[in-house]
């Protein structure tokens, strides 16, 4: 699964594996949490997948999401994909 940045995917042979659990860790500011919705959107609105975020730091945000979103994909955001405070 794409993670919306060609380098990155490159990096990581091809994208994020689907169908297991994959975590992103890092200092503070690197972008971890824009990486993972950026790779969540572009997981629904593909139309084949959803996606589960797991929030460690409070810092992910449905507007957040939505903005990144195209608007034409903010339905298949809302439904797909789903996201765990701690």
């Amino acid at each position: 699964m794409s993670t919306g940045s060609r380098e990155v995917d490159r990096i990581l042979g091809g994208g994020i594996r689907t169908g297991e659990p994959t975590g992103v860790s890092g200092p503070y500011g690197v972008g971890k949490t824009c990486l993972l919705q950026t790779a969540a959107v572009n997981a629904v609105s593909r139309g084949d997948a959803g996606a589960w975020l797991i929030d460690m730091e409070g810092a992910i945000t449905t507007s957040r999401i939505l903005s990144i979103a195209a608007i034409n994909c903010r339905h298949a955001v809302l439904n797909y994909a789903h996201y765990l405070k701690r």
